[in-house]
């Protein structure tokens, strides 16, 4: 038990944001009670005397903007198309297919283009892995086409005394090449090495076959800092060959996670996330109809993930260190053998003092996993060790799992060896001189190998290396020439997704600083006649240009009948026990405080630091730690008291693991394992670009080739070093009455109730009561009336809606300084609960707050000049030229959901925000090239929020208008938010069309409105309750009755 818990009594039913919530510290109270945002009137730092310095600047340079022209003042002349090309309309957006690699597993996008420019990216609905969803990494990743520190030509090494890169051009090194390709064809390649990241695209595949044909002594190798080398180890050693797993979640009703985060950072999160609620979903969309049957999850994992936030209740989650993970598997394959089950081979005994999970719980779960063969599933984290993925594919196979719940598919490469076989193998060779022309497609390995390797001290060694990235990053800092990459907007191209499927990359605009694709630096590297990416890909696919198959491919995004077939592999898994016992013995030293464990783990949005750059993921809230700007070492309550840590204090960390040492901020997470620490990588960079440098830190020194995922042996020294965090998770607390209501009447905001508890009673005791309003109230029976469902139960807190708004309605980033007082601009902000008796062990549940919408809305009536207003379909709608201001809407907002322009972010640099704006520079074009038309840029002093996408909604009213003045279809309206949710957790609609999906569940007798019954603001978005479905073998405490609304 935790000091916390020692002074605040738990009873479980209390719901809290942060352990400074829990313990109600002052500096939590003094947030609650404060009317702004910290320094919310402040506008600049210094004295009297600074700020009175520079109100002359602004009032000078205010005077000379009215003596001559705007600065920066467009000199181009406009002219009108001579041609204008068919069905292309000024302004008007216009649709692509596309497809992105992401992990090795292509995904299929539906670009947007306006005027020749990319703007937003969403999925594609025929393909099979989006089924017209997205993650936030393929919506942000627009946002690096328009990234100004994007690498701007080639640069190549000069010969003088500093050895400085100079400007080149493709010219010049295609001219050099040709010379150095002789020697290659002389040589056989021989001393000549390709590093290049794992790809999904055929024709790099292909284009790799011609090279080792061509240079038969050359070398391929393959890097992947986050790699999935540990599920083709765990096939291969349970059927003798490695395979590609895919979970089918949608056929399973008992899902059991090993350490694998289903809904965030894997490749398939997306297809997992939807498979995962599609047994989950209460209410039937078309019909209305409820759900006889849900699914159920256990989690086993080390960190707390938003797949463990879902697990049905803290029994239903086993948080374990990572190591530990197999420790439990082997308890649950011995309970599962125990009980009946046909296991081949004998499973290895877990010594008594060895066990790490209560019993009763694994007693319960093998009875449930028994009890629904060939409908349960294990999946298992790509960090656990191969042998706990061969486990899990001989549970499943004897479950009867195998071509139900799992589909197997050949791997497309079996004989590759391992990511960290393949560059030990290359910094081997390169450190015997064997290496002397090294070509690096991509990927950044001078800062994400491991560190015993000193990849980027051998790479200096190389007498030639060439170097294809998007940025002069630490890689290409140490290389003798430079290469700019396209972005995937920007090339033609084609990717492989889970199933084989092929899409066609097809580009958005021209290269804006010229970049190449792989495949068409390969093309120049063998001197292929055929050098453009479009001609490459049909060659690689044996489609002409002229064909219908092509123009139906573009169309389509993805070629038909290109998908594999599954396959069923037979058990080969005779050396399976002898490899658990290993594992078994590796992790019978206990964890303590002096002997801790580190888990190093992919960032949930900058990953591997390949997105470092990326200011709308550095800004994203975390899923769980609601962190921004920064990367931290977790540590669970329990452990850190031990350790010394204040709770409510951010300190730094010595960490120290044999020689290494490392410093870094302690962050106390509940949930989080005992005595096993995660850090996330991708932080630290130097020369990732204006908005990544120097942000976090570089967890890359701590990791070794033998420890890539995970040791133990680590020490812990806390410094007397104050650091302060970007953290959202306390910002815009619903106000001090709704604050009570979660610690007096839990369900007020969230809730939550069982499986059984609905079936008895469908309206779980929810009684609705007429508001008497304090005016004469609106009235909103006739036309369009737009509302929108948030069912909880579906939402799996992933934030793909968050940076989906962000991207569609221009929503600037403002920077760590400015998030760490509360000025963070996202419309959409997604709060995340504890509840429970143990703070080392807490459940979870996330929930997404937006605009209400309100129909009685309390921003309108306090409003001086009427910026805000009730349209007559329901919308609360901003009129921004009118806005002065004042924010007393946002004070009076209860949902905390409006927010306000301090400065104007979407100028200058957020390094200079707080100079006078006509000092500042204006915003630049290539970022104005980023800007959604279709929605005003908001200056400063301006309040904005969540319009449902009204843009979109002009533009399905337009278009109905066109179509003979004919209803507006269901669905045929979808803002930003809903259509990235890949659980369709978000519906939105006409609530006066009784068909329609969103009316459907505003029917729902257990569907409420936030804070309603308490302030009668009619909200037009309203939330369906958490549904979860417990063991009944492993109750939990009840959940708080729904009450009256």
């Amino acid at each position: 038990m935790s000091q916390i818990e020692k002074n605040v009594k738990l009873d479980g039913k209390s719901y809290w944001r942060s352990l400074d919530d829990l313990a109600d510290t002052p500096e939590f109270r003094q947030m609650l009670h404060r009317e702004f945002p910290s320094m919310a009137g402040e506008w600049l730092d210094g004295s009297r005397r600074t700020f009175l310095k520079i109100m002359g600047a602004s009032l000078a340079l205010a005077g000379l903007g009215g003596c001559k022209s705007w600065p920066r003042m467009s000199k181009d002349t406009l002219a009108p198309y001579a041609h204008r090309p068919a069905n292309r309309d000024p302004g008007v957006p216009v649709y692509y297919t596309t497809g992105m690699d992401f992990g090795g597993i292509g995904q299929g996008l539906l670009a947007t283009s306006v005027d020749g420019r990319p703007i937003e990216v969403n999925g594609n609905p025929g393909h099979p892995l989006n089924r017209g969803s997205t993650d936030f990494i393929g919506q942000a990743s627009v946002l690096n086409v328009y990234d100004p520190d994007r690498s701007r030509g080639v640069l190549m090494r000069s010969g003088g005394a500093d050895g400085s890169m100079v400007d080149s051009s493709w010219e010049a090194f295609d001219a050099f090449w040709k010379k150095h390709a002789g020697y290659l064809h002389a040589t056989k390649g021989r001393h000549f090495a390709v590093l290049a990241g794992e790809c999904s695209s055929p024709s790099v595949h292909d284009m790799r076959q011609r090279l080792l044909q061509m240079y038969p002594q050359a070398s391929w190798y393959e890097w992947e800092p986050i790699s999935r080398d540990n599920v083709r180890l765990g096939t291969a050693m349970a059927f003798g060959r490695p395979y590609r797993v895919v979970p089918n979640l949608q056929n399973a009703d008992v899902v059991l996670s090993l350490d694998l985060d289903l809904f965030v950072g894997d490749p398939l999160s997306i297809k997992l996330a939807r498979d995962f609620v599609a047994r989950r979903r209460i209410t039937d969309l078309e019909t209305g109809a409820m759900a006889q049957s849900m699914n159920r999850l256990y989690v086993v994992e080390s960190q707390f993930t938003k797949t463990g936030a879902q697990a049905e209740n803290v029994r239903h989650r086993i948080p374990v260190a990572a190591r530990d993970v197999a420790v439990v598997a082997c308890e649950l394959a011995a309970e599962l053998v125990h009980q009946g089950l046909s296991f081949p081979g004998a499973v290895p005994a877990v010594p008594t003092g060895m066990t790490k999970a209560d019993p009763e719980v694994i007693r319960a779960l093998a009875a449930d996993l028994l009890a629904h063969k060939g409908r349960s599933i294990i999946v298992v984290g790509s960090q656990q060790p191969p042998e706990v993925h061969a486990l899990a594919a001989v549970l499943n196979d004897a479950l009867g799992n195998n071509g139900r719940t799992v589909t197997y598919y050949d791997e497309p490469t079996p004989q590759r060896p391992t990511h960290v076989a393949a560059i030990e193998s290359l910094t081997e060779a390169i450190g015997r001189h064997e290496v002397s022309t090294l070509l690096i497609l991509s990927g950044n390995p001078a800062y994400d190998t491991p560190v015993d390797l000193n990849f980027g001290a051998l790479l200096k060694k190389v007498p030639l290396s060439v170097r294809l990235g998007n940025y002069v990053d630490e890689t290409s800092q140490l290389c003798t020439w430079h290469l700019p990459e396209a972005h995937y907007l920007e090339n033609w191209g084609d990717v492989r997704t889970f199933d084989g499927t092929v899409s066609l990359v097809q580009p958005m605009v021209a290269p804006i600083f010229g970049g190449k694709s792989i495949i068409e630096v390969l093309a120049i590297v063998m001197q292929d006649s055929t050098r453009g990416g479009y001609e490459i890909v049909q060659r690689t696919l044996g489609i002409k240009a002229s064909e219908w198959r092509w123009k139906k491919a573009l169309f389509d995004g993805y070629v038909e009948k290109t998908a594999w077939s599954p396959t069923a592999p037979r058990l080969a898994a005779a050396e399976l026990h002898e490899a658990l016992s290993k594992i078994l013995a590796q992790a019978s030293t206990p964890l303590s405080p002096e002997n801790l464990e580190l888990v190093y783990i992919a960032d949930s949005k900058v990953y591997d630091g390949r997105f470092a750059n990326n200011g709308w993921l550095q800004e994203l809230p975390g899923p769980m730690t609601r962190l921004t700007w920064d990367n931290v070492a977790l540590v669970n309550p329990v452990t850190a008291e031990k350790l010394g840590i204040d709770p409510h204090k951010c300190k730094m960390l010595q960490v120290t693991v044999g020689r290494r040492t490392f410093k870094i901020p302690a962050y106390i997470m509940p949930g989080q394992a005992e005595n096993s620490i995660a850090m996330a990588l991708g932080y630290g960079r130097t020369k990732a670009g204006s908005v990544g440098d120097g942000v976090g830190f570089d967890v890359y020194k701590m990791r070794t080739a033998s420890a890539l995922n995970f040791e133990s042996g680590a020490r812990v020294e806390v410094l007397h070093e104050d650091y302060t965090l970007a953290t959202t998770q306390n910002h815009f607390v619903m106000s001090v009455v709704s604050q009570e209501a979660i610690a007096t009447r839990a369900p007020e905001l969230i809730r939550q109730a069982t499986f059984d508890q609905l079936r008895k009673d469908p309206s779980l005791d929810h009684k609705k009561k007429t508001v008497v309003p304090l005016w004469e109230a609106h009235r909103f029976d006739t036309g369009y009336q737009w509302g929108m469902a948030v069912d909880l139960t579906a939402c799996t807190g992933c934030s793909a809606c968050v940076i989906a708004c962000q991207a569609e309605n221009n929503i600037p980033v403002v920077g760590k300084f400015q998030v760490i007082m509360g000025r963070e601009m996202q419309w959409i902000r997604i709060d995340r609960y504890f509840r429970g008796t143990d703070t080392g062990q807490p459940a979870s549940v996330n929930q997404p707050v937006m605009c209400m919408q309100c129909e009685n809305a309390p921003c309108e009536s306090v409003c001086p000049v009427g910026a805000t207003s009730t349209a007559p379909d329901g919308l609360n709608t901003m009129t921004y030229n009118r806005c002065i201001g004042t924010r007393y809407c946002m004070n009076n907002c209860p949902y905390k959901v409006r927010r306000f322009n301090y400065f104007d972010y979407n100028a200058g640099t957020l390094k200079n925000l707080y100079e006078p704006n006509l000092s500042r520079a204006p915003m630049n074009d290539l970022e104005a090239l980023q800007k959604n038309p279709q929605v005003s840029i908001r200056m400063r002093g301006v309040m904005e929020k969540c319009t449902y996408c009204v843009q979109r909604i002009e533009i399905g009213r337009v278009t109905a208008e066109r179509d003979g003045n004919r209803r507006i279809r269901d669905g045929e309206i979808t803002p930003a938010c809903a259509q990235a949710c890949p659980t369709q957790a978000l519906v939105f609609g006409n609530i006066r069309d009784t068909k329609s999906r969103v009316a459907i569940l505003f029917g729902q007798h257990r569907c409420y409105g936030l804070l309603d019954q308490e302030l009668g603001t009619l909200p037009r978005t309203r939330y369906l309750p958490k549904i979860s479905n417990p063991n009944p073998a492993l109750a939990e405490v009840a959940y708080t009755p729904l009450g009256t609304e």
